[in-house]
């Protein structure tokens, strides 16, 4: 039983975390305190939104900046919203591109599966691939969409 209301803490943690970071409060005051002790989701939320700084949310600092483009196979320049993926310390590459391509491109649902898994690995072997300052300073990278999927797609 504690096992498992252990997991629910934790799986709320991440769902508030995740949350958090696609809509980023104004201030942890805008969560208001729970009047209840006793209550694990209660406290989690609380403690999530005093950890949670707005712009990341606890992600770190960037690591990787891409800076993309999408050029069709036609030579079409399609103009993204954002060209600018960030990817943090503490950010799954996986939830950097789903987080460029839906919220920030507001992408259609097929464009989405197409490009987040060939986008997700390029990002990773990026990471694998940049020089030690890294540890220190971004690592600004370019790339275009179409050619991550003719390259990292399966």
């Amino acid at each position: 039983l504690n096992e498992f209301k252990a997991m629910r803490v934790e799986d709320f943690q991440s769902w508030w975390v995740r949350e958090c970071s696609r809509c980023p409060l104004k201030s942890p005051a805008a969560v208001p305190a729970s009047q209840d002790e006793d209550n694990p989701a209660a406290l989690a939320l609380a403690a999530a939104a005093a950890a949670a700084a707005p712009a990341d949310v606890g992600l770190g600092r960037v690591i990787l900046e891409a800076r993309l483009s999408c050029r069709e196979d036609i030579g079409i320049d399609v103009i993204l919203e954002q060209p600018v993926l960030q990817l943090h310390l503490y950010e799954r590459e996986v939830d950097a591109a789903r987080c460029f391509l839906e919220v920030h491109n507001e992408l259609a649902p097929r464009l989405v599966r197409r490009y987040q898994q060939p986008l997700s690995r390029w990002l990773q072997s990026k990471v694998h691939a940049a020089p030690p300052y890294i540890a220190s300073n971004k690592h600004v990278v370019e790339g275009d969409l179409e050619e991550i999927v003719r390259c990292y797609g399966s």
